[in-house]
C-alpha cells in the first residue's frame, strides 16, 4: 500500500542571518539586533569593548549583619509582631524564631539580610503591611505605642506567594 504525502504551499524562508535579509519585527528589535551586530563586530576586530561601549561595574556590600537573640527581638518588636507573626513575615517557622531569640540557633544569611532591610527602614515595612490590611495602628490616645497586626487580615497577598490568614485567638 503506497502512501502519498500532501504538500502544502512552500513557505518562504524567514528573514535573518541565514537568508542575508534584515529581520522584520519592531523598531526596538531592529535596534537591538543592530547593537548586537556592532558588538560582535567589535569583538571580532579585537577592539577592547571599553573603547566603543559604556562598560559599568557595580559592587554591592550585602553581607548581612550578625543577629544575636537581642537583635532578632529588637527587629520583631519594631514591627510589633508576635514570634509567630514575625515567623510568617520572614517565611520561617515559629520554632525557628523562638530558637533565634533563645540563642539556640542563629538566623540564616537570607533571614539576616531581610531583617537588615527591616531595621534600615521599619516605617516602610509597617506601611507596606498596613497597606495590605495586615497591620492596624492602635489609637495613640489609648496609650499604645506599638502597631498591632490585624487578627483577620491576610498576612500576604496572592502576588506575595502566601494567602494564609491569622486565626483570631479565643
Amino acid at each position: 500500500m503506497a502512501t502519498t504525502k500532501m504538500k502544502g504551499p512552500k513557505r518562504k524562508a524567514r528573514p535573518g542571518p541565514e537568508t542575508g535579509e534584515p529581520a522584520g519585527g519592531t523598531e526596538a528589535g531592529r535596534r537591538i539586533i543592530g547593537a548586537l551586530r556592532e558588538f560582535s563586530e567589535t569583538l571580532a576586530a579585537g577592539v577592547p569593548i571599553e573603547e566603543r561601549f559604556t562598560v559599568r561595574g557595580y559592587r554591592l556590600n550585602l553581607t548581612p549583619s550578625e543577629y544575636g537573640p537581642e537583635n532578632v527581638k529588637r527587629v520583631r518588636d519594631t514591627l510589633g509582631m508576635s514570634q509567630g507573626l514575625f515567623a510568617t513575615f520572614l517565611g520561617v517557622s515559629h520554632a525557628t524564631v523562638k530558637s533565634w531569640e533563645q540563642g539556640a540557633n542563629t538566623p540564616s544569611p537570607i533571614a539576616r539580610r531581610f531583617m537588615d532591610e527591616v531595621a534600615l527602614d521599619p516605617e516602610r515595612w509597617m506601611a507596606s503591611l498596613a497597606e495590605r490590611g495586615c497591620l492596624k495602628l492602635k489609637d495613640a490616645a489609648a496609650g499604645a505605642s506599638r502597631p498591632q497586626v490585624a487578627a483577620s487580615a491576610p498576612l500576604a497577598t496572592p502576588d506575595m506567594g502566601s494567602t494564609r490568614q491569622r486565626k483570631p485567638r479565643k
